[in-house]
């Protein structure tokens, strides 16, 4: 079973453009200039894996979350320049 499937959240953070070019496999868009405004669309309860194009993003965005409550929150290393994993690729 895929770690993202249903066990985690993962989010994009780069913006709509970037993410619909090319996102990691299961990947929800919340960009990181409407990041304080929507974060509450994200659960609590389960574990938080961000990532934007290399890691420089994620890292202001984790720390909104642990201002609000969030625990369980990682940053994808190297993030999307990074991942060799599944991807969906845009048209």
């Amino acid at each position: 079973m895929d770690l993202f499937e249903r066990k985690a959240q993962l989010i994009d953070v780069r913006e709509r453009t970037e993410f619909d070019a090319g996102h990691i496999l299961g990947a929800r868009n919340i960009a990181y200039s409407a990041f304080k405004q929507r974060y509450p669309e994200i659960r609590k309860d389960q574990p938080i894996y961000l990532y934007d194009q290399n890691s420089m993003l994620s890292g202001r965005c984790a720390a909104i979350l642990k201002k609000n409550g969030y625990k369980n929150i990682f940053i994808l290393k190297g993030g999307y320049a990074g991942w060799d994993g599944k991807v969906k690729k845009g048209i």
